[in-house]
């Protein structure tokens, strides 16, 4: 367990961009290394993990391609030092809202079973934050069943919150 939380942060500190080169990215990447944990100690398979920058008014959008017959979960984890709360919402190819959490917490979690495979689109904006610019990170994972659901099961924003801080 502690090697693969090593190469996941090893990856993603290869990948994560820098603001203006001020800020550490290292509180963000803490915060989704535990998300990840807590996901595949549940029976969900991690299929794409990105720290990625905010600013502040503007909305991010990320495109993923999902598969009919599949359930999942897309988790946004907002940057602890700059965002006091975090949203996310999930459209489908028709942009069409499918999914939404846009409450006070600085986790925000949808779950999405496509009727069809198509490319969806995740929507993410910092409903408060602090600063002009922020990190956040986006986790899309796949409900394949085999973990533990009791274990690391924790399904709501606001649980997944207090965990990550």
């Amino acid at each position: 367990m502690r090697i693969r939380k090593i190469a996941v942060a090893l990856m993603l500190m290869g990948v994560a961009p820098v603001a203006f080169g001020i800020v550490s990215t290292a509180t963000i990447l803490k915060r989704l290394v535990v998300i990840i944990d807590k996901l595949e100690e549940a029976g969900q398979q991690v299929l794409f993990a990105q720290i990625d920058n905010i600013t502040k008014g503007n909305k991010d959008t990320q495109t993923y391609t999902l598969q009919q017959g599949a359930s999942y979960k897309i988790i946004v984890i907002g940057d602890q030092d700059r965002v006091d709360d975090i949203d996310l919402q999930v459209l489908d190819e028709n942009n069409n809202v499918v999914g939404k959490d846009d409450d006070s917490s600085n986790v925000a979690v949808v779950d999405v079973s496509p009727i069809r495979s198509a490319s969806f689109k995740f929507q993410v904006w910092a409903a408060s934050m602090n600063a002009n610019d922020a990190f956040y990170s986006i986790v899309i994972s796949r409900n394949d069943g085999s973990g533990d659901s009791k274990k690391g099961g924790k399904n709501s924003a606001t649980e997944l919150d207090r965990e990550v801080e």
